[in-house]
């Protein structure tokens, strides 16, 4: 009687662990809610991309510290206009974070507020503490940002505290499945991969 009852036992529990190992979606999450975070972070992330990557935010030249005539030997920063929404690191930070994960974001914040490797910043602070952005930095072409089909999207895996997911994203008229991941933190998910 013993031996059936560990029979039944180790049999229930081999088709547990089974069952979990095949389940590829651990987190308290289903896959539909998790697409759909997916896609409302990739929808949100083109604002974020296009200040850190394509034409920055808006700025007012005239506060140009160069001179018509002048060369141009280093940075031309110039304040964000006053009608821009983020009018300092700490606002664009904050819209930033409600997209990125941490990690991804501390080496885009070293590029666009320290800079990296010779690279100048591409946004800075004046005497006033307005946001400033390089004129002369380089950007992204509009036909180079993916586009990403979200009606596509498909969980791979998920934790608690990790979703891979893969999308199909069309780049300059290739369409290919790229895999992207969310972490989940205290404030909710947050894309760690790149969108641009």
């Amino acid at each position: 009687m013993k031996k059936m009852k560990s029979k039944t036992i180790l049999l229930l529990l081999s088709l547990f662990l089974t069952f979990s190992l095949v389940s590829c979606n651990n987190s308290r999450f289903s896959d539909k809610e998790l697409a759909d975070v997916a896609a409302e972070l990739i929808e949100s992330s083109k604002e974020i991309n296009e200040i850190f990557f394509g034409e920055g935010l808006p700025v007012d030249e005239s506060t140009s510290q160069i001179k018509d005539g002048e060369e141009v030997t280093g940075g031309n920063y110039c304040r964000v206009t006053s009608d821009c929404p983020y009018r300092t690191k700490d606002e664009v930070k904050e819209a930033a974070e409600k997209v990125f994960s941490d990690e991804y974001l501390s080496q885009v914040y070293e590029s666009a507020f320290e800079g990296s490797d010779g690279i100048r910043p591409r946004y800075g602070t004046d005497s006033e503490g307005v946001l400033t952005r390089d004129i002369t930095s380089a950007k992204k072409q509009t036909d180079e940002w993916t586009e990403w089909n979200k009606s596509t999207i498909e969980i791979k895996s998920a934790s608690s505290a990790r979703a891979v997911f893969s999308i199909e994203g069309t780049f300059r008229k290739k369409t290919e499945r790229e895999v992207m991941q969310m972490v989940y933190t205290a404030q909710g998910w947050r894309l760690d991969s790149p969108t641009y």
